[in-house]
């Protein structure tokens, strides 16, 4: 038996003692799995408790960031005890805005060399093991990852403590993180130093979610982009359309100028649950993270109020649907002139985009104001898609470009999994609405039949054995009984 290193992510410190002495503790997920109170007893005396190995052998203490208190307390309790429902909301990893960043069981070569745990195996850092991360802080690299059979490893289960396990197939570039140009490189390898950072709980000890919400507001009101409390879309637009870290707020999910509760977020009054994503807005924002260290330096227990937009206090109004009937007519020429030049820059930078879809890129607020008819007075050209030869052939046309630049991507970078349709045609505007579509779009359907792997295919690709693949399902099997 060993005791765990400092850093090391705790759920896989189970699998590491149990490669080399058996014991029944290993949990059966990897990331964030529950009831380790239970699991850590055994080790206790080699160990701690649970309280001494949240601050350095685990995530929460990045997460607890950017949730509220209640949402913190109830992700704490899954881990230290029962299941409880919701954990990727929570976290940032599903929702509107999630989905970007993969679990994925990765690390540094260069790190596994010099981490080494009592026991004289290579241990797994914690900090190359957040979602979305793709660099080694430390060493300015690309972490890296097993082929897919490997990661999943749900029949190995005492191997995933072995920090760059394979199966033969070989250590390649973490999906993402291959083809980026140098500036993209110093982005991601930022993020990756200030999500290490994250992890320390002595850093910034007092930037939790209260005061992430004020930091936020206090840039954004800086830069211009919150009068009074109410957002300015067009320069919200300008900023971030030219912001330098355009490409990390795409990737990390901060779409505030095209989103319905963009101004949510500006206003302070919601937060990125995902650490990676609020740093890279807090980053934007301040346009220097050691800006957004010299302002949460100097936040005291007293939170200092900016203006918010909010209501008006006083009795309440007679009939609050004729209030806003007759606000929204009277305002009616000065937002109809705002959104419909907001409307316009946005058609010419996607020429292929129907009305819908470009209305959906503004604030919710401009459906009171631009219809089909009164942006066609206006003198604008509206796309109207219909049920028409050449619209479905101009989808058709752009949907296989877009299929056939992604098949190149993932063959690229080595993708790990077997390249299917919903991974070719994933990151297209209509790429929900493919079931209904595809009837209409021969092109793009021979494009997918070229491009969709079979296992065969997805083997050779690889340049693995056939046994490989009938191995992992047998010692699935032979798990499962």
């Amino acid at each position: 038996m060993t005791t765990i290193a400092r850093e090391e992510y705790l759920p896989l410190y189970f699998g590491r003692i149990g490669s080399i002495a058996y014991h029944t503790m290993t949990p059966d997920a990897w990331y964030a799995p529950s009831d380790l109170v239970k699991r850590i007893e055994p080790f206790r005396d080699l160990i701690g408790s649970f309280e001494e190995l949240e601050p350095f052998n685990t995530h929460l203490p990045s997460l607890a960031r950017t949730m509220p208190a209640n949402d913190a307390k109830r992700y704490r309790s899954h881990l230290k005890y029962k299941t409880v429902q919701g954990l990727m909301s929570m976290s940032g990893m599903s929702g509107p805005l999630g989905g970007w960043a993969k679990v994925t069981l990765a690390s540094c070569p260069d790190c596994l060399k010099h981490d080494v745990a009592p026991c004289g195996s290579s241990f797994q850092r914690r900090e190359h093991l957040v979602p979305g991360v793709l660099f080694c802080s430390r060493h300015h690299r690309a972490l890296q990852t097993a082929c897919g059979i490997c990661a999943n490893a749900k029949a190995k289960v005492r191997r995933r403590g072995k920090a760059g396990h394979h199966c033969g197939c070989g250590l390649r570039t973490i999906h993402g993180a291959a083809g980026l140009s140098s500036a993209q490189e110093s982005m991601e390898i930022e993020l990756a130093r200030i999500s290490a950072l994250w992890l320390d709980p002595t850093y910034l000890p007092n930037l939790d979610h209260a005061r992430i919400s004020e930091v936020v507001l206090r840039g954004a009101h800086d830069k211009g982009l919150l009068v009074d409390g109410r957002p300015q879309w067009r320069q919200v637009n300008e900023f971030f359309s030219d912001h330098p870290l355009r490409p990390l707020l795409q990737r990390t999910g901060v779409h505030i100028h095209n989103y319905k509760n963009g101004d949510a977020y500006l206003s302070g009054k919601q937060v990125f649950r995902h650490p990676l994503s609020s740093i890279a807005f807090l980053y934007a924002l301040h346009d220097d993270w050691t800006t957004v260290e010299a302002v949460v330096g100097k936040m005291t227990g007293q939170r200092e109020l900016l203006p918010m937009a909010s209501r008006k206090s006083g009795p309440q109004r007679v009939n609050e649907r004729q209030y806003r009937r007759a606000w929204v007519q009277k305002n009616r020429s000065k937002w109809f002139s705002i959104y419909a030049d907001s409307y316009a820059d946005l058609q010419k930078t996607h020429p292929d985009f129907s009305h819908m879809q470009l209305m959906r890129m503004l604030p919710s607020n401009a459906k009171r104001f631009l219809t089909m008819k009164s942006l066609t007075a206006a003198g604008l050209d509206v796309p109207f898609f219909e049920d028409s030869i050449k619209d479905y052939k101009k989808l058709d046309a752009s949907f296989r470009i877009h299929v056939l630049k992604n098949a190149k991507r993932l063959v690229r970078e080595g993708y790990p999994h077997r390249i299917t349709q919903p991974s070719l045609t994933k990151g297209h505007d209509s790429a929900r609405s493919w079931n209904r579509l595809n009837q209409y779009l021969p092109r793009t359907r021979a494009a997918l039949a070229k491009h969709i792997e079979t296992d065969a295919a997805w083997r050779r690709r690889l340049g693995r054995s056939p046994n490989v693949a009938r191995a992992s399902k047998s010692n699935r099997r032979t798990s499962s009984q």
